[in-house]
């Protein structure tokens, strides 16, 4: 079976829920374990064997592409798709129908992190004969999902819309990755161009026409990074596995050491290049500290991710630190 080798990635988003943060940087710009998350999905995709990746952009364009330019992986081709006035998920591929099509396609949000293994996902699709596969994952205890998914992968129910006379299967979350045939990109041309969804507009009008869409469930951890909570959760939980992203740019402390200046580092934490602080201080536990980040004298800082070149002034702890400010989440 050979592999979808092409990808579009969503990236064009407002990153409302972050705000003010992401008035002055776009969140798939954001760090995560010293690199942008845009560039964990990219390389993701390299090593899931996609040579071709479209990225669409619309908020803070610029701000995105000079974040990620240092770091885009070598041998994945990266076509920029500028909106300047935002499409949608599905609208957003109107203008590449033709280079996308002639075969499967992955489409995919930036943002987001999640443990996938595309060529997994990829064999299921096929065995399937499937037009649309979602990642999926499942939901916290008590929680309710928009995707019910039936024993052998079948999405049984979709954005409240249930297949009448079936079990009503599994809830789960979706993680952020569509498989997709060509026969969705009709869909979309059909629709012509506009602000589209991708999953009210297009799945949702196929799934209650009785085209089959699937679920493949992802193991491992994901988290859609949406909320300052969710931000700072994801980098503790990885930290606590000791689970450091594939490419991340830093290093992982796993017992307590000396930090440059005459602090100290507790672990689990992870560090990015030249951090130092003044004598008594603290990083750590479960703190994430970029390059060129410093502490004055006694400042401590725990359950906390602080963005690159930042001076630490005075305490933080279940707070996320830059250049544009700060926010603390409270207990």
């Amino acid at each position: 079976m050979r592999l979808p080798d092409k990808a579009f990635v969503l990236a064009a988003g407002f990153g409302t829920r972050l705000k003010p943060l992401t008035d002055h940087l776009p969140k798939p710009a954001w760090p995560f374990f010293g690199l942008p998350m845009l560039i964990h999905t990219l390389i993701q995709l390299k090593e899931g064997g996609m040579s071709e990746a479209i990225v669409n952009l619309h908020h803070l364009p610029e701000k995105l592409r000079e974040a990620v330019a240092p770091h885009l992986p070598e041998g994945l081709k990266v076509i920029w798709s500028h909106e300047p006035v935002i499409l949608g998920t599905a609208g957003a591929l109107y203008p590449w129908l033709e280079r996308l099509g002639g075969g499967p396609f992955w489409l995919v949000n930036a943002d987001t992190h999640r443990t996938i293994d595309f060529a997994a996902m990829a064999r299921f699709h096929a065995q399937r004969g499937a037009r649309a596969t979602l990642s999926v994952a499942p939901l916290p205890r008590g929680e309710k999902g928009p995707i019910a998914v039936d024993t052998e992968g079948r999405v049984v129910g979709f954005l409240n819309s249930n297949i009448r006379g079936e079990p009503t299967g599994t809830q789960y979350q979706f993680t952020g990755v569509h498989l997709l045939e060509s026969e969705v990109l009709k869909e979309i041309e059909a629709l012509g161009p506009g602000n589209r969804c991708i999953n009210s507009g297009v799945h949702l009008p196929a799934f209650g026409d009785g085209k089959p869409l699937w679920g493949y469930q992802c193991e491992g951890f994901w988290s859609d990074l949406g909320t300052p909570e969710s931000y700072l959760a994801a980098h503790r939980a990885l930290l606590a596995s000791g689970d450091i992203p594939a490419g991340a740019v830093g290093r992982f402390v796993g017992e307590e050491e000396e930090l440059d200046g005459g602090g100290r580092i507790l672990p689990p934490s992870f560090l990015g290049e030249d951090v130092s602080g003044g004598m008594g201080s603290i990083v750590g536990p479960y703190a994430v500290v970029g390059r060129g980040v410093r502490l004055r004298e006694n400042v401590t800082i725990r359950d906390c991710v602080v963005w690159d070149g930042v001076e630490v002034e005075e305490n933080c702890e279940k707070a996320i630190v830059t250049g544009y400010g700060e926010i603390i989440i409270e207990s």
